[in-house]
């Protein structure tokens, strides 16, 4: 992606300047994008590989949108990207990045996706906690699971994928990252898996063996049922061949599922 960052200034990190943060988040993930710092994931690499133009990608958890820009980038004007991020705050600024960089091909949805249709409370890291940034914005870390010390309460809505009307249209790439839900969004978009045959990536952290109601081996099952194998991307290179999830280091957190068939046409 080609953006002119000229019009983009350095600015003191302040809550209160929203402008600020907004345009300094863009402006990092064009510097992303156009190799000039590294990803803050290592699998975004592969997005130049498995993503192709006129593709549809799905990024589930979009969160500033570190994934979105450059699904956006790679997929072109034929293509397409649908977002989803439910906490409000940091749909915000998602949609406010999409418009400070004229992504065209990005449509924003402020919902979770999950295996029922309904709302939920999301509970939001109080002020201090080590999952808010310098500007008291949480990370990624708004969840669904209970925790008393987790005082802030948001309301959101719920949305099954399958249920969907653009779930009829093929999908090329899904990108899930839902702090320890990942299982329930698996499941609400089974069928269309089962039909599309995407690339999918899933994060599954440590802490959600045991936050989740359901261990991190059940998505390794759920997804084994319609025939994908889970690799990993390790210096460089993509490794098949994990068969159970036991333990889960910070810098293998993301798994790759792709089916034989998708596998043959990737030459893996």
């Amino acid at each position: 992606m080609n953006v002119d960052l000229s019009h983009f200034r350095n600015f003191d990190h302040t809550i209160d300047n929203i402008d600020a943060f907004i345009s300094e988040i863009s402006v990092y993930i064009v510097r992303v994008i156009n190799g000039y710092i590294p990803p803050p994931e290592k699998e975004m690499r592969l997005i130049n590989a498995f993503v192709q133009e006129g593709n549809r990608c799905i990024d589930v958890g979009a969160h500033y949108g570190y994934y979105t820009v450059p699904f956006s980038s790679k997929v072109g004007p034929t293509g397409s990207v649908i977002s989803f991020e439910p906490y409000p705050t940091n749909y915000e600024v998602l949609t406010r990045i999409i418009e400070n960089l004229k992504l065209t091909n990005v449509t924003t949805i402020n919902a979770a996706l999950s295996d029922y249709e309904s709302t939920a409370e999301m509970e939001i890291p109080p002020i201090g906690h080590r999952w808010r940034d310098e500007h008291g914005l949480p990370y990624g870390l708004a969840r669904f699971s209970s925790d008393e010390t987790w005082v802030g309460r948001e309301t959101v809505e719920v949305e099954k994928y399958d249920d969907l009307e653009i779930a009829e249209i093929p999908i090329h790439f899904v990108k899930i990252d839902v702090e320890g839900v990942e299982y329930d969004v698996v499941k609400g978009m089974y069928e269309s898996l089962r039909r599309f045959q995407p690339i999918v990536q899933v994060e599954i952290e440590e802490r959600h063996l045991t936050d989740s109601e359901r261990p991190a081996n059940a998505i390794l099952g759920l997804l084994g049922e319609i025939g994908y194998g889970a690799y990993t991307y390790f210096d460089g290179l993509l490794e098949r061949g994990v068969e159970r999830v036991e333990e889960i280091s910070k810098d293998e957190n993301n798994y790759i599922f792709i089916t034989p068939k998708r596998a043959e046409e990737l030459g893996l």
